[in-house]
């Protein structure tokens, strides 16, 4: 399924995103965003909120979750596939835009580094800082808070401890 994504400047708030069905009617579907957007903040004049992008995601009916069990490093996420180096494990804010979180491993210096992607332009935003492959993927949310800093809000992680039965 695909949605329509717009990104908003909103006064007093900041940035909004909201997103709908997409039709293919190009003025429905920028009416829709619209709607949407005062649903959210019906008191801000139509004058205070200034559309800054949009774009075209899909979206699987379920969002993929990265299950991994008790005690599992970085590592294991990857498996044996030597071409399997990145990983979306979630979404966060990052300087006021909405980006994807991509876990990358690299094998031979078994190390992974994060890169986001801006949600409205799709430009990538590479993290030098290595994150050891031998760390526990439960400690992923520190990890990512130590590396992203005060720039970062609203983790959204797709990572989820799986408990023996």
């Amino acid at each position: 399924m695909n949605v329509f994504v717009g990104f908003f400047e909103v006064d007093g708030v900041g940035r909004v995103t909201v997103e709908t069905n997409l039709t293919g009617d190009h003025r429905l579907d920028h009416a829709k965003l619209w709607h949407e957007i005062h649903k959210l903040h019906p008191t801000v004049l139509h004058g205070k909120i200034q559309k800054v992008g949009e774009t075209i995601e899909q979206r699987d009916k379920v969002r993929s979750v990265v299950e991994y069990p008790v005690g599992a490093t970085i590592k294991s996420l990857f498996g044996e596939d030597p071409d399997e180096n990145g990983i979306c494990i979630g979404t966060v804010t990052f300087n006021n835009e909405p980006c994807e979180i991509t876990l990358r491993y690299n094998r031979g210096k078994n190390s992974a580094g994060i890169t986001l992607r801006e949600r409205r332009t799709g430009i990538p935003i590479r993290f030098n800082e290595p994150i050891a492959g031998m760390r526990l993927v439960r400690e992923m949310p520190d990890a990512l808070k130590g590396i992203l800093a005060q720039s970062a809000r609203e983790y959204a992680l797709l990572l989820a401890e799986t408990r023996p039965k």
